[in-house]
């Protein structure tokens, strides 16, 4: 069951991209907590922001719009990635110029695509975050072969 947004005044009813809040059991908040502990995993140990993980688990397991899945995931990335990023440091496997390097583009990209979220539908939503992954995954074992270099 989901639960509508408080309030409703001419600005909320314009801006259509907010969707109505899940609500959530104890079970699925446990569900949750093992999804973060699945992600958090993966980002310290492979370097992956987890929100491939997340996403598709959130879609999933929690049954939570598109939307909403994206968003939880950022915020949730953004918290993992701290003590990540501290341990990987004390370890020296950071090459900082190039991370500042790729914020400069993902800034702006990120930007872009949230603002995407608003506008494009949720089945086409999930698709294209589909194909992402696939893409990804080509493109990894492509690699992992000497194909790319």
């Amino acid at each position: 069951p989901r639960a509508g947004r408080a309030g409703g005044n001419a600005q909320d009813a314009s801006a259509k991209a907010v969707p109505d809040q899940p609500v959530l059991s104890r079970k699925q908040y446990l569900q949750g907590a093992c999804i973060g502990l699945i992600a958090g995993l993966a980002s310290g140990y492979v370097g992956v922001g987890g929100g491939f993980i997340m996403v598709p688990l959130m879609l999933a397991v929690l049954d939570i719009p598109m939307s909403l899945a994206s968003g939880t995931s950022l915020i949730a990335i953004m918290i993992l990635a701290i003590p990540g990023v501290i341990e990987q440091g004390l370890l020296g496997n950071i090459e900082y110029l190039a991370g500042i390097a790729i914020v400069v583009g993902s800034i702006p990209g990120a930007l872009v695509g949230a603002r995407l979220v608003r506008v494009v539908p949720e089945r086409q939503l999930r698709f294209i975050f589909g194909g992402f992954l696939l893409v990804a995954a080509v493109m990894l074992m492509l690699n992992e072969f000497g194909i790319l270099g």
